[in-house]
């Protein structure tokens, strides 16, 4: 999908690289002598015996029937000499009336040395790359009229092909098609037959054909971790204690307060009570926090939906203990401050899901002890480097920071997750630990390299989310609902300060001026990736106010350009 400033930028960048491809004829072509290779070297000497002997072959063809025409031509006047004397007969080491001389064979191609070679842009594919973006102007995006899926789909009738008998090819071809649609159609009626398969499997495959939702975490409850022995306390110099599992349990109640809070207020106001007759609620006590049957359940597997820059549903699968398992998430400091950079990364720990309840009072004498289910995520950040003039590339460059730091390991809510991030470890600097020995087992340290790069590139959405208001399905941006916790950086201006979560007071006044005109009212911090709310809307308007940028052919503004 194109738009306007898109094909502007596609002009830049075709008129640059065309500079940049003579400059590299003129500056490096012109001055390094390049050769063939000996691969190169010896396809071309295959080349050249083969054209050899297809001509031997043709002038012995056009020999033998220029004889058959003269035996042709002289059999109706005269008959075949009879020999009547020995002495007629040849002699026996003569070829004369005996068997026909051998034909000459080919000659052997003499041993090619490699010549020498240069850059040639003076080919179809090189003159084409110009009419790309008129193309796309007149008749669309190349997706449209693309080849890619048809020879794509070449594949299986030449694969068919290679199994019939070559005699009657369409028929046989079709019979296989026809007998690889009957094992279908056999097959999901076979899986459907099954009941013993399990939930779990039926579960993925509804939620990887939902496109509605934002993520999906399965239900099943097969790997219980008990809160117990997480919630005790241990001296700091206990052998064996994992830095990350003794404020676990702490650290999760405090997340889970505000969470729980919300979904509390609502549903004391979805049952009929009123706050301003009866109180408003009173400070919750993250102590009070407690979790159904002493224990929550860990997942491998959660499924993040994404639009994609062409306004499409698109689906990462992120697996724990995997390298599917970093993810970017929104940096809610680049909404305030364009110049910071827009994305915060992390690598996702564990996933999660509990049932949790409050056992305190949450208004004066209103109780609700009903259990709630919560799901969240435990990421271990990344911090963002400064730029490195040494780097070979031009990428985001991050690196993990002291696992003892106490905000490198946080937990997050799944809906903060923007889609998987490609994070490429920089192995020319090595590992951390040498000895692949860590200091937690929770954050599995013990395989961290120094440093790491973000790849930009993997795809054209990824590319897309680099080019922040170019692309339309990237718009609005997604910003957490609950602040996430933060980690301390050297890089401080990319990184948002921590706010406290807003107390019901703020959110009722915020509610209270967000009324629609049909009487409908907004709520506040729970926008989907189709609203937006009425702050990003004043900013850009702000900011349209200040600086109206026109996109031409010379002037071209992108972010990290």
């Amino acid at each position: 999908m194109h738009t306007d400033a898109t094909l502007q930028l596609l002009d830049a960048e075709t008129v640059e690289l065309g500079t940049e491809f003579r400059s590299f004829i003129d500056a490096v072509c012109s001055e390094i002598q390049t050769k063939e290779l000996a691969i190169e070297v010896a396809a071309r000497q295959r080349r050249e015996q083969r054209k050899l002997l297809k001509e031997a072959k043709q002038t012995a063809k056009d020999g033998d029937a220029t004889d058959a025409q003269k035996t042709a031509s002289l059999g109706g006047d005269v008959g075949p000499p009879v020999p009547n004397d020995v002495s007629t007969m040849p002699n026996k080491g003569s070829n004369e009336g005996g068997k026909p001389p051998q034909k000459p064979m080919p000659g052997i191609v003499k041993p090619l040395t490699a010549k020498l070679v240069t850059l040639n842009i003076r080919t179809p594919k090189f003159h084409f790359l110009g009419d790309y973006s008129r193309m796309i102007r007149t008749f669309g995006t190349s997706d449209s009229y693309s080849t890619e899926s048809g020879e794509l789909l070449h594949r299986y009738p030449k694969k068919w092909y290679n199994r019939s008998s070559k005699r009657n090819v369409r028929k046989e071809i079709a019979r296989h098609e026809r007998k690889i649609a009957r094992m279908q159609a056999i097959r999901q009626q076979i899986n459907k037959a099954k009941k013993t398969k399990g939930n779990e499997i039926d579960e993925q495959k509804t939620a990887a054909r939902n496109p509605d939702i934002h993520h999906y975490i399965g239900i099943n409850q097969n790997c219980p971790i008990s809160t117990l022995p997480l919630s005790q306390s241990f001296p700091d110099d206990t052998p064996g204690l994992d830095p990350l599992g003794k404020d676990f349990m702490m650290d999760l109640r405090n997340h889970v307060m505000p969470r729980l809070k919300d979904a509390l207020i609502e549903r004391c106001r979805a049952s009929g009570y009123s706050w301003a007759e009866q109180g408003d609620p009173v400070a919750l006590d993250p102590s009070r926090v407690s979790f159904k049957d002493y224990r929550f359940f860990s997942h491998k597997i959660m499924r993040v939906k994404y639009t994609t820059y062409d306004i499409r549903r698109d689906e990462d699968v992120i697996h724990v203990d995997s390298d599917m398992c970093n993810i970017i998430l929104h940096n809610p400091q680049h909404h305030d401050d364009p110049g910071t950079h827009p994305y915060l990364y992390a690598r996702i720990l564990g996933i999660y899901h509990a049932f949790v309840s409050y056992s305190g009072e949450i208004a004066p004498d209103v109780y609700n002890i009903s259990p709630i289910r919560v799901e969240f995520l435990r990421v271990r950040w990344y911090n963002l480097e400064d730029d490195d003039p040494s780097s070979p590339v031009p990428f985001d460059r991050l690196s993990f920071p002291p696992i003892h730091s106490p905000d490198a390991v946080s937990f997050i809510e799944p809906e903060a997750v923007v889609r998987a991030a490609h994070i490429i470890p920089r192995f020319s600097l090595g590992r951390t630990h040498q000895d692949g020995k860590g200091q937690s087992q929770m954050a599995g340290d013990g395989a961290d390299w120094k440093e790491y790069y973000v790849n930009q590139f993997v795809d054209r959405d990824m590319f897309m989310r680099y080019q922040v208001g170019m692309a339309v399905g990237h718009l609005p941006r997604h910003i957490p609902k609950y602040p996430l916790k933060q980690y301390s950086s050297r890089q401080a201006s990319h990184l948002p300060t921590t706010e406290p979560p807003p107390d019901h007071d703020s959110c009722a006044q915020d509610k209270a001026s967000h009324v629609v005109d049909d009487g409908r009212e907004e709520t506040d911090g729970e926008e989907t990736d189709d609203e937006e709310t009425d702050d990003e809307e004043t900013d850009d308007e702000e900011m349209g106010n200040k600086a109206d940028i026109e996109l031409n052919e010379i002037d071209i503004v992108m972010f990290g350009h």
